[in-house]
């Protein structure tokens, strides 16, 4: 019992993490080089496989937390799209866009990340897409 309540907040606090995330994302950050584009501008962020990667983790946390909460006869095809997008995309991608995303910026961070977005966009962000999704899936293993 415990363990489920465990399982319930921990999926229930990423998910809710990754929703403040995309508001944030699309509605508040200000990159310099989007400033020309009404927000949203989801052909902005989407253009970046870490933009694709957040959205993938919104879609597996929220499919994690259904499956915590529901009990019906579907529960079954719930897991089964929890797994699914686990396996194929969020462990997968998790586990690659940190050591590739900093590799890059180290030996070239204008080339993956300019300096200019530090005046505008928070570390935090910028953490939590290229370092917490690798340890969200540390954690979750």
């Amino acid at each position: 019992e415990d363990s489920s309540h465990m399982s319930l907040f921990f999926h229930l606090s990423i998910f809710l993490f990754w929703v403040y995330y995309h508001y944030y994302d699309f509605y508040v950050a200000d990159y310099p080089d989007e400033r020309q584009y009404p927000k949203p501008c989801f052909k902005c962020r989407l253009r970046f496989l870490t933009s694709w990667n957040t959205v993938f983790q919104a879609i597996y946390y929220f499919l994690a937390l259904l499956s915590d909460l529901y009990r019906g006869s579907n529960r079954s095809l719930v897991v089964s799209a929890r797994d699914f997008v686990f396996t194929s995309l969020v462990c997968t991608l998790g586990l690659f866009i940190p050591p590739v995303f900093w590799t890059i910026y180290a030996i070239d961070r204008e080339n993956i990340y300019p300096k200019i977005y530090d005046a505008t966009v928070p570390v935090w962000k910028n953490h939590a897409a290229h370092t917490a999704i690798g340890v969200f899936e540390i954690g979750r293993a």
